[in-house]
């Protein structure tokens, strides 16, 4: 509810030079609740959209056809080294033993010491280094691919992206790629 006074300087005025003024103040009582219900269906019409248009316009991620993806790359990739005759596993990690080792193999519960190379099929080297950790707290790749060796061996592992890091980028790594590692099992317990 708005109420008001006035004053106003009018036309004319006396002889002196002064004038009638007129001085108008308005006083609102504001309904604080009332306001702030406006501002909230402001925002909501304001934003639901903006919302949905941005989830909307997200590529849904298709696992079968990253994974049909990944297979063929690894495929071509194995196929420009006739010399490397890979092994596929169950999981889709294709391996090769370049030197067995000698010894029991690792579990899935094993804590492994390994130096490794990390590149992209491009054979960019994203990561190297030697690590002692639990084979539980590694991708997945190297979970089913680790325990082929024994201590000492070397095992190369191409590994794809759903074993790796899957859609989600990983530091240098692109989303949705294909890992070869080349890793020396030192030791294991």
């Amino acid at each position: 509810m708005c109420t008001h006074d006035s004053f106003e300087r009018g036309r004319g005025g006396t002889s002196d030079g002064r004038g009638v003024f007129r001085f108008v103040t308005f006083t609102c009582e504001i309904n604080f609740n009332r306001t702030l219900n406006y501002m909230k269906k402001f925002l909501l019409f304001v934003f639901a959209p903006l919302v949905i248009f941005t989830s909307c316009s997200k590529d849904k991620f298709d696992a079968a056809k990253q994974a049909a993806a990944d297979d063929a790359a690894i495929k071509a990739y194995i196929g420009t080294d006739t010399a490397f005759h890979a092994t596929a596993d169950g999981s889709g990690v294709y391996y090769k033993i370049v030197t067995q080792g000698t010894g029991a193999n690792p579990t899935i519960k094993s804590t492994v010491k390994v130096t490794y190379t990390g590149k992209l099929l491009d054979g960019t080297t994203f990561d190297s280094g030697t690590i002692n950790q639990s084979l539980q707290g590694l991708i997945k790749g190297w979970q089913s691919g680790l325990p082929y060796v024994k201590t000492g061996g070397r095992i190369i592992l191409v590994i794809p992206s759903r074993e790796g890091y899957g859609n989600s980028a990983a530091g240098s790594i692109p989303a949705n790629s294909v890992l070869v590692f080349t890793i020396d099992l030192l030791s294991f317990s």
